[in-house]
């Protein structure tokens, strides 16, 4: 898995100039998000990016495959996941909240750049249902006894096993 310090996922907008927008897909390491690759694979990143009064509108749209472990039968298995949200960059933070956006990020001002790795960490991380559960394994008879059924048993359990079969 990356380190914090090797996060780093950057979104040069420097180009861009009042009331246009731009459209940007990259396919990164899943490791620049933070990500660890021996469980996700296949990241595509999708940025719709557009410039309004010096501040830019940004929609992420982010698709990965993550190797799960199945809830209901323990198998792993593949889920293809899916993931988005609105991100207002702007010069300074300052107050004021967020103003209706998933998230507020500040730009920085020397190439008017935005990190997006924790956003696309976050937004994935956050995307992974909390019951995983494999395709057909809803469909699959788990188990409830275990053991073998008493068949011929000592003679010195019998009182026991009777005294079970009351209860």
């Amino acid at each position: 898995m990356a380190h914090d310090a090797d996060r780093m996922l950057k979104l040069v907008l420097d180009t861009l100039e009042e009331g246009h927008q731009a459209v940007y897909e990259m396919q990164p390491e899943v490791g620049s998000v933070g990500l660890d690759d021996s469980t996700f694979e296949n990241l595509a990143i999708r940025v719709d990016a557009k410039v309004v009064r010096a501040e830019v509108l940004l929609g992420i749209d982010a698709r990965v495959d993550a190797q799960l472990v199945c809830d209901r039968t323990a198998e792993s298995f593949v889920q293809h996941i899916e993931a988005s949200a609105s991100v207002l960059a702007v010069d300074s933070l300052g107050e004021g909240g967020n103003r209706g956006y998933d998230e507020l990020v500040e730009l920085q001002v020397a190439d008017r750049s935005v990190d997006l790795a924790s956003i696309v960490h976050d937004i994935l991380i956050l995307a992974i249902p909390i019951r995983k559960i494999a395709p057909g394994a809803e469909e699959i008879d788990i188990a409830v006894k275990f053991g073998e059924e008493p068949g011929d048993i000592d003679p010195r359990w019998a009182p026991l096993m009777k005294r079970k079969s009351q209860d």
